[in-house]
């Protein structure tokens, strides 16, 4: 990682087989990069899974000069199958900055709201104005100068990504 990096934060989507982490490093004005993806293969409702994903999320990562950098905040999309096993592993780790989010449609919706604990387990759970979000994100890919929000992936990253 370049030695400007700030931060790093990770968001990871739960599919019926695996979750999928991606690790975003973020530097000033929020120049960002798309250092690792990585697939935890498992059932998401066995305790199991989330024990690999809690050792994951405690990755460090390291700069050109050796700074070494762990993960501030993760995203954790709680829509699909396994909303309570998601509920479960973000309250428990809610000191670590582990947050369950749930998409929500609309034009002009926020990119993150006020969180509602409303749900079985009183986890906090924010909505995220998808349509916004990915309004932000295909105009930081459009942006073709290194600086200001845009945005680098790493080459180790697949294809498909």
């Amino acid at each position: 990682m370049p030695d400007d990096v700030v931060l790093i934060t990770a968001r990871v989507d739960v599919q019926n087989s695996r979750l999928e982490i991606s690790y975003i490093v973020w530097a000033r004005d929020d120049e960002s990069y798309v250092l690792v993806h990585e697939s935890l293969f498992g059932d998401p409702s066995t305790p199991n899974l989330w024990a690999n994903l809690d050792t994951a999320l405690y990755k460090q990562f390291e700069t050109e000069s050796g700074r070494m950098l762990g993960i501030r905040g993760t995203a954790i999309d709680s829509g699909g199958h396994f909303t309570q096993s998601v509920y479960a592993f973000c309250k428990k780790n809610w000191g670590r900055r582990i947050f369950a989010i749930k998409g929500v449609g609309g034009d002009g919706k926020p990119i993150a709201g006020r969180p509602t604990k409303s749900n079985s387990l009183k986890c906090p759970l924010f909505p995220v104005g998808v349509d916004t979000g990915k309004d932000l994100v295909f105009a930081r890919l459009r942006i073709q100068d290194v600086g200001p929000g845009y945005v680098h992936f790493s080459d180790q990253l697949n294809d498909e990504y």
